[in-house]
Order: C-alpha cells, then structure tokens, then sequence
C-alpha cells in the first residue's frame, strides 16, 4: 500500500497499547472543532461501538475508549471511524482505498 498516513501523537497517558487520543486524531484529519465526546454523544456511534464491543468479546462498549484528565483515548479498533466521522473528506479517500484494494465493488 502506498498511501500511509503517518499520525504524531502522544502517547505517554494512553491507557492500553497503540491507543490513540481522539481529539488529536479529529483534529489531525482535518476535523476542525469536532470532538470525540460529541462523536461518542450520537446514536450511531453508541451502535457501532456495541457492535465492535461484540466483536471483540469486550464486556461493554465502554471499554473501547477512557476518560483520562488529558483527554478521551480510543482503542486502535475506533481510529477509522472517528476519522471518517471527523472528515467527510477524509471518510470518502478511504472508501476510494478500499475500492483500490478490490473491495466493495471487486
């Protein structure tokens, strides 16, 4: 793959490996003045999170992000969604991604 997308972020407060601070992923994408805790407010969100939550055999949806004093961190498992959630833009280069890669359409 060609197009790697390369994301500085903090992780010294993460509470679990390769989990990232989601207001700076937002922001990072693009996602000017969007935050995780509105994107964690809205139903569709609660519905994929129980449903990654189920995938993943993790007792609740909850434990795929934490509140810390810095911030909302989100398991790796969250990164695209709120990504895309953040940037419409952005959301519609990784479909074109996927579609390079054979999916959707192959």
């Amino acid at each position: 793959m060609e197009n790697i997308l390369t994301f500085p972020c903090k992780t010294d407060h993460a509470p679990g490996k390769d989990w990232l601070h989601g207001d700076e992923l937002a922001e990072h994408v693009g996602g000017t003045g969007k935050t995780t805790a509105q994107w964690l407010a809205l139903p569709e969100t609660q519905e994929y999170l129980a449903a990654m939550a189920e995938h993943l055999a993790l007792p609740t949806a909850a434990d795929l992000y934490a509140h810390k004093p810095d911030g909302i961190w989100l398991h790796p498992a969250l990164y695209v969604c709120l990504a895309r959630w953040a940037n419409p833009v952005f959301g519609v280069w990784c479909d074109g991604q996927i579609v390079a890669a054979g999916g959707y359409y192959a």
